[in-house]
């Protein structure tokens, strides 16, 4: 198998290739990137599998001819608004399997819409295979397989994550070279209108909405709403439900800023660069204080009521640990893991598929703890799945 992975030399795309290549089967890793010096270095950390090649994505005739050279694409070119939907027909053009990280939902249900393309090409498109989307998708698949009927879901994600609050695919060279990309992802999802189901209907509503639930073993804890493509894909695969939607969980100081900075983005006083770059200013740790532990929050979860034997049940999913400890590692080793699975293929299904519409939960968990440090597939899982039931 011969795997091209697109922004290669960025945060995401170098974890990815890097983990392509520990594959036996994988017999070429090609570490693409419109800056060639970039990826020639992270190809030659790498090693002898590992070649570099220049990639700009907007040259789609160019991108196109070097797709025809591989058999899977691994694309990690940020913002997904601007470069998914020509990225991927690029590769359906080329006949190429395809997996990304896309966690924009507008680009998501374009992408969708080129299944009919994909399945006349033969090949088969994962959309969205990271930490959320990718993980939390999957994770909503195993906290609902107990439920005889599903009412709700919420996906989500803790920003109090070390490393990255909320990782953003690496950007094209030219597009805000000088702002954290993630910042502006993460900002565009929180102003604004966003997509989610409500009341059995996906609505355009308001970001940053408070909802209490009470999460099992945990007890009561607070999120707020965040664009996503969760909330628009697994009611695909769920058409009874009546609320999905993706959340944020952390402290409530956090959110109450959050939600000043997007009520000034969202009445015009602050461009979303601008606020984008008080988020970066904002961002250097506090000193060391006394003050007493923080409580256990899940890093990537998934939460969902429903009933079970006639009685109404929250049931809840959670990793462990991430990978590598980080959300660049549950970011970029998820996508890399689709490569042992199209190399048995999906037993003839082609076309564009979500995580949880392709991928097996079980499967998908066992290969990924054999990337998480002190959890064995065999003896410890690496999913923390709690219910209980709801008093009458």
């Amino acid at each position: 198998m011969r795997v091209l992975v697109l922004g290669g030399a960025g945060e995401m795309g170098r974890i990815a290739a890097s983990e392509a290549a520990s594959y036996s089967f994988v017999e070429r890793v090609t570490v693409a990137d419109v800056k060639y010096g970039a990826a020639l270095a992270i190809s030659q950390t790498i090693g002898a599998r590992a070649e570099a090649a220049y990639c700009d994505v907007t040259d789609l005739s160019a991108l196109r001819e070097l797709m025809t050279a591989h058999d899977v694409v691994l694309n990690t070119v940020g913002p997904f608004y601007r470069f998914g939907l020509p990225i991927l027909k690029a590769a359906i053009a080329a006949g190429k399997n395809y997996a990304d990280i896309c966690d924009d939902w507008e680009p998501t249900l374009e992408m969708l819409n080129l299944n009919a393309a994909a399945r006349a090409s033969g090949i088969t498109a994962i959309m969205g295979i990271g930490a959320s989307p990718g993980i939390t998708n999957l994770l909503a698949m195993t906290t609902t397989s107990s439920l005889e009927q599903v009412d709700e879901i919420l996906t989500g994600w803790s920003i109090d994550v070390d490393e990255q609050t909320h990782p953003e695919p690496e950007r094209h060279s030219g597009s805000c070279d000088t702002l954290n990309a993630a910042n502006v992802h993460w900002l565009q999802q929180l102003t604004g209108k966003i997509r989610q189901l409500q009341d059995g209907k996906l609505r355009d509503v308001s970001p940053l909405q408070r909802r209490d639930i009470r999460y099992p073993g945990l007890g009561a804890m607070s999120a707020w709403t965040v664009g996503h493509p969760e909330a628009v894909t697994l009611p695909r695969i769920f058409p009874e439900l009546g609320s999905c939607a993706n959340v944020m969980i952390g402290k409530d100081e956090d959110f109450k800023e959050l939600k000043s900075l997007a009520t000034l983005v969202d009445t015009g006083i602050l461009s979303i660069e601008r606020a984008a770059r008080y988020l970066e200013e904002d961002s250097t740790p506090p000193k060391p204080t006394l003050v007493a532990p923080m409580p256990f929050r899940p890093q990537l979860f998934a939460w969902a009521k429903g009933i079970r034997d006639g009685r109404k049940i929250i049931t809840s999913a959670h990793l462990r640990t991430l990978p590598s400890g980080t959300m660049g590692g549950a970011t970029s080793i998820p996508l890399a893991l689709t490569l042992p699975f199209f190399a048995v293929g999906f037993d003839g299904r082609s076309g564009v598929f979500t995580p949880e519409e392709i991928l097996q939960p079980a499967a998908f968990f066992d290969e990924l703890s054999r990337r998480c440090a002190g959890v064995s597939g065999h003896n410890k899982s690496l999913v923390v799945h709690a219910q209980e039931y709801l008093e009458p």
